[in-house]
């Protein structure tokens, strides 16, 4: 009985360590697209960067049910954002709302692609 319930935690650490790497794989594949798609708005591109860096550690948070962990994300979040993220009552929707209004104002600022490929691009940007 031990031996399989060793055998069980072992299983289920390496799931998590599993998931836990497709998770910072989404997120380098989003901010890649995020660069590709949004090079006309510097800016935007660098707040939904913050905002894709700040997920995972959001996710933890979470996870661990201990919000007050964001020492790590100084110098990425303004003070304001990492007070608000402490606030929020569930930090990854929070990030994910973040993340949100930043694509739609990459997509927005778009004025040198026609629209229809601005829209398809988004959608690329929501897959991950």
């Amino acid at each position: 009985l031990l031996v399989y319930r060793l055998n069980r935690s072992a299983v289920r650490f390496y799931d998590a360590r599993a998931a836990a790497g497709k998770l910072i794989e989404s997120c380098r594949v989003l901010a890649g697209e995020v660069v590709r798609f949004g090079h006309h708005d510097p800016g935007a591109v660098e707040e939904m960067c913050r905002w894709i860096v700040s997920f995972p550690v959001a996710t933890r948070n979470f996870l661990r049910q201990n919000p007050a962990e964001v020492a790590e994300l100084e110098g990425i979040l303004k003070e304001k954002e990492i007070e608000r993220l402490k606030m929020a009552p569930v930090q990854t929707l929070y990030c994910c709302d973040r993340m949100r209004q930043a694509a739609l104002r990459v997509t927005r600022s778009n004025t040198k692609d026609p629209a229809p490929l601005v829209a398809n691009m988004f959608q690329s940007m929501e897959e991950h």
